[in-house]
């Protein structure tokens, strides 16, 4: 593969980990916030949507500027799975 296609294919990479990742990371972001976020129940749910979109546009922008898609991928992922076990913890074993 010559090195057009090589850096076509780390675009897609980004692209790929900035949507599907990203979109996975503010989803748990926005879950995470609405269970935080000391407001009447309505208005912690109001306020995790409207956040969800700055979260979710930040991840875009920070995907696409780290040096490495291994780096973008590792980010997203990690702290991905870390929201996740936060998750878990408030929601199945009661931490909060």
């Amino acid at each position: 593969m010559n090195f057009s296609g090589l850096y076509r294919l780390r675009v897609l990479y980004r692209v790929l980990i900035a949507t599907i990742g990203g979109y996975f990371f503010s989803v748990l972001v926005a879950i995470l916030l609405s269970y935080i976020l000391p407001t009447e129940t309505k208005h912690a749910i109001a306020w995790s949507t409207m956040l969800f979109f700055i979260i979710y546009t930040g991840v875009i922008m920070w995907v696409f500027s780290v040096p490495t898609w291994q780096k973008a991928f590792w980010g997203v992922s990690v702290t991905s799975l870390f929201f996740t076990s936060i998750l878990v913890a408030i929601k199945y074993l009661g931490v909060l």
